[in-house]
């Protein structure tokens, strides 16, 4: 799950359930509508900074991308926990770190669509914000985000819903970086001017082949990078 620098947390975080397999975008916008569509609320917010706290803590967040895992962020998670664990032990800095990889869209389920994953992340993260203030008495103050490829897309689309619900007027916005993320979108061009072997027709063939495959193999995921 997730791990602190300062004092690790007791409580098993667990993420939000999902179906046993990768429903497929049409299915997807029907089933487990509730679920789907309980975007946390300013509600939700509310009653997270009702409760009293006794430290501070600074929330890393960090979001996998297509096919991935939270283990596959484990590497970006070493060196800042290095940097942050020197600051505090020079007293650069009161905060508490936490770390949070979110967990409830893994390999196939990447195919969700960006909306449908990002509902879940944002559910997650106000699950563990809440948990780590009702158990540790650790209230999150400032929130970095970290996106890796599709885990930008959502990270953008979270980063959007959370102010809408007045997430940021309560927990300050600190970082937020992605990696090979295709903010322009996703675009196969095949356009190797070395190679004479093929003519141009048939790299434009090969290029609409694979565009059309992208879209249409990936799930809702695979359309929403084609239009970012």
């Amino acid at each position: 799950m997730s791990s602190s620098i300062a004092d690790p947390l007791k409580p098993s975080i667990p993420s939000s359930t999902s179906p046993s397999t990768s429903p497929s975008p049409s299915i997807m916008d029907t089933q487990d509508a509730t679920r789907v569509s309980d975007t946390p609320s300013e509600k939700q917010q509310n009653k997270i900074s009702q409760i009293s706290s006794n430290q501070n803590g600074h929330l890393f967040v960090y979001v996998h991308g297509l096919w991935g895992t939270p283990q596959h962020l484990d590497v970006l998670e070493l060196i800042p926990k290095e940097f942050l664990n020197e600051l505090k032990s020079d007293n650069l800095t009161n905060d508490n770190f936490y770390f949070l990889k979110p967990k409830s869209f893994t390999y196939l389920r990447t195919y969700d669509g960006i909306e449908y994953i990002g509902n879940k992340v944002m559910n997650e993260v106000l699950h563990f914000i809440k948990e780590l203030l009702e158990t540790e008495k650790i209230k999150i103050t400032k929130i970095s985000i970290v996106g890796y490829s599709l885990g930008g897309l959502v990270s953008r689309y979270i980063i959007g819903e959370f102010y809408k619900i007045g997430f940021f007027d309560k927990i300050e916005p600190f970082i937020f970086t992605t990696y090979a993320t295709p903010h322009l979108g996703v675009n196969f061009n095949y356009n190797d001017s070395t190679d004479l072997t093929h003519s141009k027709f048939i790299k434009t063939a090969l290029n609409n082949l694979i565009n059309f495959a992208g879209s249409s193999l990936l799930g809702k995921s695979g359309k929403e990078f084609e239009i970012v």
